[in-house]
């Protein structure tokens, strides 16, 4: 299954929209602990989620990233936003990740 993700530096957790999770399988019923978390595009308001370890596959120009990461789906988010991709669970796996904004890419450095 592919999807289209935001990299955003300022979000501490990767959080995917609750939808996607039942389209991975994922009961979300059956995990108890929610998490808080605030921020999410221009609200301020307080949003609850349930975190879950998921395969992450990253496709770059010839080069693939995978790994196991941290997720908070929820369905409080707006379902029409993309996943975000935060600092728990995105950026603490490389060594490096450089913005381009003249070059329009993102590299990343394993």
């Amino acid at each position: 299954m592919k999807y289209t993700a935001l990299v955003d530096s300022g979000a501490v957790f990767c959080v995917f929209h609750a939808e996607i999770a039942d389209l991975l399988g994922i009961d979300l019923k059956s995990i108890k602990d929610q998490i808080a978390f605030k921020g999410v595009g221009n609200e301020k308001q307080e949003f609850t989620g349930k975190v879950v370890i998921i395969n992450i596959m990253l496709s770059q120009k010839g080069q693939s990233h995978q790994f196991d990461a941290p997720v908070v789906f929820s369905d409080e988010i707006n379902k029409d936003g993309h996943p975000l991709l935060g600092i728990r669970g995105f950026f603490d796996k490389f060594k490096d990740i450089t913005f381009s904004e003249v070059r329009d890419k993102i590299i990343l450095a394993a």
